[in-house]
């Protein structure tokens, strides 16, 4: 694992308290941002593809 990764990974899994930063297409746009990421083989895209998966879960369910 590389060191972007490593440190890429401690952010993801951090504790830290949850904070309202984001409106609900700027989450979604994020969420499409990071699959193109995860679809490569690029350094990150296993990161990306966890956090892209976090998120998605996490948003409301479209109608």
């Amino acid at each position: 694992m590389s060191d972007m990764e490593t440190r890429l990974w401690a952010l993801v899994e951090g504790k830290e308290e949850r904070l309202p930063l984001l409106t609900l297409g700027e989450a979604q746009a994020t969420v499409e941002l990071l699959q193109l990421l995860s679809s490569g083989d690029g350094e990150g895209s296993d990161v990306a593809y966890d956090l892209a998966a976090n998120l998605a879960r996490r948003l409301p369910a479209e109608e």
